[in-house]
């Protein structure tokens, strides 16, 4: 009897110590918050489900999420008390998503009530997992997950993430480490050091065993919304981290003592994002620690420190990483890092001396290095590359992996085109604790460009950044503690105030260029290049934010007009082409000469390069003019074809017309008052060549099968077929086998090849028309249009003379869905109308320009106007103009 006694006894005692550790006792729900957890919510004083789901976060945890938030709501429509509401974590629920866990406490008897209305039969309504019940709700095709424990009722759409809960609750997972001081109503606490988890689930699988760790020594953030004494932000939340023994180099970089930046006055203001922390110390104190390396320069540096120590002594501690959305061949995903300089005349002599050596290439005051030493020396152990680009300018070395856009620091600080001038940084500093640890700003919209290659396909950064203008993380070590002071604040991005935004220059040290610039893609990314020549004999080719891509010469040869940029080969990649003196050059994107190129002829080039299949044969041929006053037209392997050359009567200067005229295809070309054409055989055009009363200004073009030229007598010529103007409205020169008609248009010259636009016009009834105008331009700055007949339908005037490289044209300057005349004096000022009203748009750059180019170059709606100006070569973005009356 005493041993049954016994056994009872311990088997009572099994059975207790089995239900405790299935079942363990908890006094506070952050006892079970596991610690994969990467945000915890914590309600306001006696928060219910209504009150969470009115929260601002609500509707952005929609987004995130594949929880449908609003389905929470079914639950307290079943029970007449309101369901307290204690925390609501977001958990990762798989590897690229993340859900919802709501921890309530238990309202009498409903648990029971949902199990019998949202269960269903022939279904898995529930399971058991580690001693607990998970029921299963059916809401049409989604599933909720319930769990009771105590006085605790747990819901989520994750049977993972409920999981995930009772693993912590049971002790196989770690809880997360929360104080009861940072559990307060109103809290968001972030688990910092989970992060890493959370940045590996939206970047591509590719980088993330990069990213394993790298906010080790972190703990969680309790942060509490505060508010501004001024409207300086939209939002701000403070809270303070305290570090643990053991951190990453991020975290280490920034937490050290605060103290004021520098670098800020060399970071672009088209940054889309930026970060400026400071390093405790060199990671790499000597090169000669044991550290293998196959690159050349790195043995060197083991071998022989001598540089190595001259650079590490002479740099500072401060760092920067720059990230920006719309640079570089492929506009996207550049970056660079900056770092201070102490003593740049010792860095430089140390670089020089490499490149002595040869393992360091010097161009310029640019060095490209290919050490995995010396990037983690300049850009601290976070620096990810070991070929890149050094500049050093002024106290500061800017690195990055392509050359244009670490030389562009030094022009962009000379012209305060930096975010330590621009008047929204000043008041994100002014907002922030000073000095500080570390600064990270991102322009929301910017950094989703930047980062899209980064990250998974499926990801919902861009629905975050959605929902933010400028967003600023900055950190303050506490002087003598371990606790730093961390803030998120969110500001509104100023609306744009200036009319124009000076977007970049590019220095070209007082060079001219020799023709319009080129927006082509040459590097096949998805946006256009600039591409240009210089009288000097450089042709460039630059990025979106004006940096170089590539820099070829011509020599002593003399650029003739604008480069050409053309599929030579057929094969889908452009190259740029250049007539310069007597020689017609090649490059690939890489600036490298083609084979057979340079082409040679007998004499200088007079016109600008045309490239063009003139003969149909599928192979695109080469135009020119030559001194000798020969037209040529020159194969691939730059020999003339069948027929050609031809002579012209003086020297042409203006490009040839290529057109097919009452199908016939034809090479036109004015020389002084002479119309040539001829076929593509070489033999002359019937009725060709026509001889004019005046020498004409500009090229030949074709409007519906007729020739017009723009007269130095202030004549319009046509010369066709049949008629063009109206008999009452022109003079007749000739009407033998060609018909020969000139319209006065004015007692000055016309220097500019017409045009023609089908535009918008207002009537005489004070109606709109559409129609097809031809746009004249005279010396003395006088434009017009006029139609089809001959009848002036416009006109403006400069005040000035105007232009005669650069033609007029039609286009919608400002934006406003309006067509606007635009025009460029001879002095360089840029004149626009709106034609509809006959205003002036004022407000324009005032620079004096060059061969100016407008077009939306930069992708973002506006038109950009891209010209030569004293500084350089010139960007600028209209934002909006005023119009004025032009009487």
């Amino acid at each position: 009897m005493a041993r049954k006694k016994r056994l009872t006894l311990l088997s009572l005692f099994v059975a207790l110590l089995i239900t405790s550790c299935t079942q363990p006792t908890t006094e506070h729900w952050s006892e079970f918050v596991p610690e994969s957890t990467f945000v915890v919510m914590v309600p306001g004083t006696d928060g219910t489900i209504n009150q969470v789901l009115a929260e601002p976060f609500a509707p952005l945890m929609d987004d995130i999420t594949p929880s449908a938030m609003q389905l929470i709501t079914n639950i307290q429509e079943h029970t007449d008390q309101q369901i307290p509401v204690e925390a609501l974590l977001l958990h990762p629920s798989s590897s690229n998503n993340w859900q919802p866990v709501w921890i309530t406490r238990t309202v009498n008897g409903l648990p029971e009530s949902l199990a019998g209305i949202y269960q269903e039969s022939y279904q898995q309504n529930q399971y058991d997992f580690k001693g607990f019940t998970i029921e299963k709700l059916f809401f049409d095709e989604r599933i909720l997950f319930m769990v009771s424990f105590e006085q605790w009722t747990l819901f989520s759409q994750s049977s993972f993430s409920i999981e995930s809960v009772i693993r912590t609750l049971s002790g196989a997972e770690a809880v997360m480490p929360l104080q009861d001081n940072q559990l307060s109503p109103g809290a968001i606490i972030m688990n910092t050091e989970s992060m890493d988890e959370w940045v590996q689930q939206v970047s591509q699988v590719l980088f993330r065993p990069f990213l394993k760790d790298i906010f080790a020594g972190s703990s969680p953030i309790s942060f509490r919304p505060l508010q501004a004494d001024t409207e300086e932000f939209q939002w701000q939340l403070q809270g303070a981290m305290e570090l643990q023994d053991s951190t990453s180099s991020l975290v280490r970089y920034i937490t050290q003592p605060a103290t004021g930046f520098s670098l800020d006055r060399y970071i672009p203001v088209n940054a889309a994002a930026f970060s400026i922390f400071r390093v405790d110390q060199q990671v790499l104190q000597t090169a000669e620690e044991s550290f293998q390396s196959e690159l050349e320069l790195d043995q060197y540096l083991q071998s022989t420190p001598r540089d190595w120590h001259t650079i590490q002594q002479n740099i500072g501690d401060e760092v920067a990483f720059v990230s920006f959305a719309n640079s570089g061949p492929s506009s996207e995903s550049e970056y660079l890092f900056l770092r201070t300089i102490q003593d740049s005349s010792s860095v430089r002599s140390a670089l020089d001396r490499l490149a002595e050596q040869e393992i360091v290439i010097k161009d310029e005051a640019t060095y490209f290095v290919n050490s995995y030493l010396l990037g983690k020396l300049f850009g601290s152990d976070i620096f990810p590359i070991d070929d890149f680009y050094i500049t050093v300018y002024e106290d500061v070395a800017a690195i990055a992996q392509r050359k244009g856009l670490a030389e562009s620091i030094g022009g962009d600080a000379t012209r305060r085109r930096v975010i330590y001038y621009d008047n929204g940084y000043a008041t994100i500093r002014n907002s922030l604790p000073n000095p500080l640890s570390s600064i990270h700003y991102i322009n929301a919209a910017d950094f989703g460009t930047y980062i899209q290659p980064w990250l998974f396909p499926q990801n919902y950064i861009g629905t975050i950044l959605g929902n933010l203008d400028e967003f600023v993380i900055s950190t303050r070590l506490e002087p003598g503690t371990n606790t730093v002071d961390v803030r998120l604040t969110s500001f509104e991005q100023e609306t744009e105030s200036s009319p124009y935004t000076d977007q970049w220059v590019f220095p070209l040290n007082g060079a001219e260029i020799s023709g319009e610039p080129v927006l082509a893609d040459i590097t096949g990314g998805p946006s256009n290049e600039v591409i240009f020549s210089t009288e000097n004999g450089y042709i460039y080719a630059l990025a979106m934010d004006g940096t170089a891509i590539l820099q070829a010469s011509t020599e002593n040869d003399v650029p003739i007009g604008a480069p050409v940029v053309f599929d030579w080969y057929g094969n889908n990649q452009n190259i740029i082409m250049q007539a310069a003196g007597n020689k017609v050059y090649a490059w690939n994107q890489s600036g490298t000469i083609l084979p057979n190129f340079p082409i040679r002829l007998d004499e200088d080039i007079s016109t600008p390069l045309t490239i063009t299949d003139i003969t149909g044969n599928g192979i695109a041929e080469i135009i020119v003019a030559t001194a000798d006053r020969n037209m040529h037209i020159l194969n691939a392997r730059g020999q003339s074809i069948q027929g050609w050359p031809q002579s012209t009567n003086s020297v042409v200067e203006s490009s040839p017309l290529i057109a097919e005229i009452n199908n016939q295809k034809s090479m036109f070309a004015y020389s002084e008052n002479t119309l040539h054409a001829w076929n593509v055989n070489g033999e002359l055009r019937e009725n060709y060549p026509v001889f004019l009363t005046s020498q004409v200004q500009g090229s030949p073009y074709n409007y519906n099968n007729t020739i017009l030229g723009s007269g130095l007598n202030g004549n319009v010529y046509s010369i066709g077929l049949s008629p063009f103007f109206s008999d009452s409205l022109s003079n007749l020169v000739s009407s033998d086998s060609l018909i020969i008609q000139t319209l006065q248009v004015t007692n000055s010259s016309l220097n500019s090849t017409p045009s023609h636009f089908e535009t918008t016009i207002p009537t005489e009834e004070g109606g709109l028309v559409q129609r097809n105008l031809i746009l004249l331009q005279a010396t003395n700055g006088s434009l017009f249009l006029y139609d089809e007949t001959g009848q002036l339908q416009f006109t403006q005037s400069m005040g000035q003379p105007s232009s005669a490289t650069t033609p007029p044209l039609i286009q919608d300057l400002d934006g406003d869905q309006r067509e606007d005349l635009i025009a460029l004096a001879d002095f360089g000022r840029l004149y626009a109308w709106d034609i509809l009203s006959g205003e002036r748009h004022s407000e324009l750059p005032t620079a004096g320009m060059s061969y100016p180019v407008i077009s939306d170059f930069l992708g973002n709606g506006r038109q950009e106007i891209i010209a030569r100006t004293r500084e350089g070569l010139q960007c600028w973005t209209i934002n909006f103009t005023e119009r004025i009356s032009s009487e």
